[in-house]
């Protein structure tokens, strides 16, 4: 099975990625401008023109009533600024600029990813969010270029750069939530992805240096939240 990791959300095709195709109208958006909106970084503006730079640049296309920007409640996404009818193309993305891994299988679509450890193996045979976990760092440690030549730069940094989910909290605010079974969730959810952090850490090539536990949380957190599975 290929899973993929797209931007703003992609399915995959041979040489286009058709990301969205409308199952019924949606309406236009009236856009809010909000105290976060309107006093935004302006390191913040930056990132949202330079993704938008990117995205012609690797033509990406969005359908007419579409844009790729900042929201009024913050966040990047695609705002729709007119009704858009059923079954009209929302996104497309070029195949080559898709991020993707094929597990069980060959692995990320980049195979510079597997030089980060001795053992491709130890790599291949974890789960595809641990594989996607070590591309995204390769893209955002390593290098910004993928092998095709395409520069993920702007891409990466648009991603969030952290996450509030409960494997963050402190055990005090784990147990303000008075429910035993998440909990104990979150706590076998770290235990599972220390054991894959150490071995991915043992197999470990010297591009590796300086990967930390947290690097590694970060990825599979933007893998698990923005990549779609399918056999494709």
């Amino acid at each position: 099975m290929k899973l993929c990791f797209y931007f703003l959300l992609a399915e995959y095709s041979n040489s286009w990625t058709n990301a969205f195709s409308s199952q019924k109208t949606i309406s236009s958006t009236t856009r809010v401008t909000t105290n976060l909106h309107a006093t935004a970084s302006t390191t913040r503006l930056k990132r949202v023109s330079s993704l938008q730079d990117w995205a012609k640049q690797v033509e990406i296309k969005t359908g007419s009533g579409l844009s790729i920007d900042q929201s009024g409640f913050g966040g990047l996404g695609l705002l729709v600024t007119k009704e858009i009818a059923g079954d009209s193309l929302l996104l497309t993305v070029p195949s080559d600029v898709a991020l993707s891994v094929e597990s069980p299988g060959d692995g990320p679509n980049d195979r510079a990813v597997l030089d980060l450890v001795e053992d491709r193996k130890a790599l291949l045979s974890a789960p595809w969010y641990v594989q996607f976990s070590l591309y995204l760092h390769y893209l955002d440690k390593v290098t910004s270029k993928r092998s095709s030549g395409i520069d993920m730069q702007s891409w990466i940094d648009a991603l969030p750069r952290s996450f509030d989910t409960p494997i963050h909290w402190p055990e005090e605010a784990q147990k303000e939530l008075q429910y035993d079974h998440l909990v104990e969730s979150v706590t076998r959810q770290e235990s599972k992805w220390r054991n894959f952090y150490k071995t991915i850490q043992d197999n470990a090539s010297s591009s590796l240096k300086g990967y930390s536990f947290d690097d590694f949380v970060w990825g599979c957190e933007c893998a698990r939240s923005r990549a779609f599975s399918g056999a494709f």
